[in-house]
């Protein structure tokens, strides 16, 4: 029985799409910057609230070893929490700024994870078993090659 709510809150949760690539890449020298944008549509009958937030690749273990390491400082974005009205899109623009007088060079990497915030949370929050809650959404990979 505890199988059938999670259903319902991943068909939920599928109403929301990011249109175009899961990843972004930019190749910048020391003080450029470059900006993007993650496209959001709501494919349901309802509408969905997301919230955006970023979050080190290596913290997920997502290519950690051929990243030189996080470009979260450089990473700038609006807004946090989206709501996309049924069969709607939305944007998250976003814009990468690497330092002035940066002598480093590598791949840097962070991930926006976009979730939704509506999505039915399975047990109600009065059982104490939260091991049953699932989250879904997605990472879009934000990544900036730096002096190559």
């Amino acid at each position: 029985m505890l199988l059938l709510p999670a259903f319902f809150a991943v068909a939920h949760a599928a109403n929301l799409q990011v249109v175009g690539e899961l990843v972004h890449e930019s190749s910048l020298t020391s003080g450029q910057s470059a900006e993007g944008r993650v496209v959001l549509r709501n494919d349901g009958a309802s509408a969905v609230e997301v919230v955006v937030y970023p979050r080190d690749a290596a913290e997920e273990g997502e290519g950690a070893t051929a990243l030189a390491g996080s470009n979260r400082p450089w990473l700038r974005f609006t807004p946090r929490l989206v709501t996309i009205g049924a069969g709607g899109t939305a944007e998250v623009p976003y814009r990468i700024e690497v330092p002035p007088n940066t002598d480093v060079a590598g791949t840097f990497g962070t991930l926006l994870v976009i979730e939704p915030t509506n999505v039915p949370v399975w047990p109600p929050p009065a059982d104490p078993a939260p091991e049953t809650e699932a989250v879904v959404g997605y990472r879009v990979n934000i990544v900036t090659h730096v002096n190559q």
